[in-house]
Formats: structure tokens, sequence, C-alpha cells
């Protein structure tokens, strides 16, 4: 039976990992990040990154499954847009991993679109 818990700090990288390997042939990530041969490595940093943010938030809920079989992120009511300061810090691994176009782009157009009513995300 797989456990499925709250992660913690000590989860990050194996979270990671997780969600690089779900999102390695997600057709938008691919589309964003064209270095196919680094793809595994970039998108890893870069969800290490965000998940820094998202594990010192109360009101987001990341759960994480026992040996990194699957990772889900919840982020509260009202908070789904990254703050200031968790931007500052995954400028550099998002810029990395998908340089300033075309992934700024199409950040920019699927917040354009993003429901504006209160809800999880």
């Amino acid at each position: 039976m797989t456990d499925i818990r709250r992660a913690t700090r000590r989860d990050r990288a194996v979270a990671a990992d997780t969600l690089a390997a779900a999102f390695i042939t997600d057709p938008i990530m691919s589309y964003m990040l064209r270095d196919v041969d680094n793809r595994q490595r970039l998108l890893r940093n870069y969800f290490h990154a965000e998940l820094g943010g998202d594990l010192r938030h109360d009101d987001h809920l990341v759960f994480v499954a026992s040996g990194g079989a699957g990772v889900a992120i919840w982020r509260g009511v009202k908070a789904w847009k990254t703050g200031t300061v968790d931007t500052m810090r995954i400028v550099w691994p998002g810029l990395r991993a998908f340089g300033p176009s075309p992934g700024l782009g199409v950040l920019r157009k699927i917040e354009a679109v993003h429901p504006r009513e209160p809800h999880y995300y």
C-alpha cells in the first residue's frame, strides 16, 4: 500500500525528481524547455526551487507518496500567484530551464486566462 502524507522540507529533492519525471513529456513544458539533452536536470532544478516556496507556506498543501511515487501541490485559496520573494528565488532556475522566451511569454498567457474567483491551484 502506498503511504500519502504531507511533505516536509526533507521530501523536497524526491518531490522535485518526481515532478520532473512527470513533466518530461508534457507538451507545454516541452515547448518551453527546448534543451532536450538537459530537460530532466533543468526541470528538476526548477521544481526544486518551486517546492521551496510551496513548502514554506502553510496555506500551500504539498503531499508526497511513499518512495516519491506521486506528488500533489495545492496552493491556498487566493494564494495561487507566486509572491515577490518566492519569485526571486525561482528566477534563475526558471531562466536556466526555460530561458527568457518562449517560457515567460507562455507563463504570461497562462496567467491572463487564469480564473479570478477564489480557488485552490
